[in-house]
């Protein structure tokens, strides 16, 4: 079988230079397709954590603007109750006034 086919690659030179070629070119296909489907894994696996990524910073955003909005209520709260208490002490300070 071996000679068979040493006998048609001698006998055929055109035969000779193609098939190292497809040879050649199968490999390189394959490596390509196998390289491309890791490529595109890696870039899921990106975008996957990306998106975890940018999720998790969203809430602490929003867990932050919270928080935010809770201090600058309670900030208003107290100012309320300061200008309630000042307003309170002016009224007696005006009731002890006037005899």
């Amino acid at each position: 079988m071996l000679t068979k086919i040493k006998q048609s690659l001698s006998d055929n030179k055109l035969l000779l230079i193609f098939l190292p070629l497809a040879i050649s070119w199968g490999i390189w296909a394959t490596t390509s397709v196998f390289s491309l489907e890791k490529k595109q894994a890696v870039a899921n696996q990106c975008i996957t954590d990306m998106c975890q990524d940018i999720s998790e910073i969203k809430f602490k955003l929003d867990d932050a603007h919270r928080e935010m909005i809770d201090t600058k209520m309670q900030v208003v709260e107290t100012k309320e109750e300061i200008l309630r208490l000042l307003l309170s002490i002016n009224r007696e300070v005006k009731a002890k006034r006037l005899p």
